[in-house]
């Protein structure tokens, strides 16, 4: 008998689940607001780093890329299909996929390769990011405790004097 629990726990990875997307406006307009950019011919995403710790994936695939519903379907079906393979690899990001007229063009192999690289982007600079905010604010910390070292040191000397003057009495 398979246990469902430890059967739907083993899975989580790869599934595209309600918590791994965008729903509402506000969550879209995080993203829009202060978003980095990447793209190419055929797309466009836009990441924001989230407190969540897992990446989430917003479509928005207008009729001005695509015409046809068919060709929206297709093209947001191949976008869950490659974040659900590859969101175990993304940094903690919320991401907004877009697409250009020329996407309509390309088949599904290429199309498939051309997202791929661009969770490659994404990874590799919003982890740089990341390592670089971290940075600074370990050296932050660093400086903080350096002061705090410095006033502890100050007040000890402080105390150590007023005890030396007390005992002279």
């Amino acid at each position: 008998m398979i246990d469902l629990k430890s059967a739907k726990n083993a899975n989580k990875g790869n599934k595209f689940s309600r918590e791994s997307r965008l729903l509402s406006a506000t969550d879209f307009k995080f993203v829009f607001n202060k978003a980095q950019r990447f793209g190419n011919a055929s797309f466009t995403v836009l990441a924001r780093e989230n407190k969540r710790g897992f990446a989430r994936l917003g479509l928005a695939i207008s009729k001005k890329c695509a015409k046809r519903a068919v060709d929206r379907n297709r093209i947001k079906r191949i976008f869950r299909e490659s974040f659900r393979l590859n969101q175990s690899q993304l940094p903690a990001v919320d991401i907004v996929a877009m697409c250009k007229p020329a996407a309509v063009k390309l088949d599904n192999e290429e199309m498939r390769r051309q997202i791929d690289r661009q969770w490659f982007f994404i990874q590799k600079k919003m982890k740089n990011k990341h390592s670089a905010d971290q940075k600074n604010h370990d050296n932050q910390n660093k400086l903080v405790d350096r002061s705090n070292a410095r006033v502890n040191m100050a007040r000890t000397e402080m105390s150590q004097s007023k005890a030396q003057r007390t005992s002279k009495r």
